[in-house]
């Protein structure tokens, strides 16, 4: 298989942004909930926001090592196929 077009780097980008965000996120809660425990509702605000960007980070790095097993998989077809990665087609997501 011949591959015209490489993935791009979307997914990894957005597997580091949510991965640093959440972490970041999840140090400053726990920050809060140690210094002083009037800072709780700015603890638990700051877990429940990290929390979101760490399921973003879980389903980034879930979908990225999917089109790479999906690469690899596709690999094993003989040189009269092609693979065209990040293809936008029109009115689609």
């Amino acid at each position: 298989m011949k591959i015209l077009k490489k993935t791009g780097n979307y997914l990894g980008e957005q597997v580091k942004i949510n991965k640093y965000i959440s972490y970041i996120l999840f140090v400053f809660g726990g920050i809060g909930l140690l210094y002083s425990l009037s800072f709780w509702l700015l603890s638990f605000f700051a877990f429940a926001i990290g929390g979101f960007f760490f399921k973003n980070y879980l389903n980034y790095s879930g979908g990225l090592e999917a089109e790479g097993l999906v690469t690899e998989h596709l690999k094993k077809l003989d040189n009269k196929y092609y693979l065209i990665n990040d293809v936008k087609l029109p009115e689609s997501y």
